[in-house]
């Protein structure tokens, strides 16, 4: 009978992990500050008079 070693199969060095391109951006885009909801930037103008929609009374029929 021939003895077999129990090593685990690691590596003796582990490979570094390499972030995606994607993953973390070198700059990231600034939004402008919102000062309050009624901003052009929040909404658009008017969406505030709007009759909010629920799932029970959509837009469209």
């Amino acid at each position: 009978m021939s003895t077999l070693k129990s090593e685990p199969e690691t590596p003796k060095r582990a490979a570094k992990a390499v972030p995606a391109p994607t993953a973390s951006p070198e700059k990231q885009a600034q939004t402008p500050v919102r000062h309050s909801i009624f901003d052009e930037s929040y909404a658009p103008v008017g969406a505030e008079l709007r009759k909010a929609w629920t799932r029970f009374n959509p837009k469209r029929k």
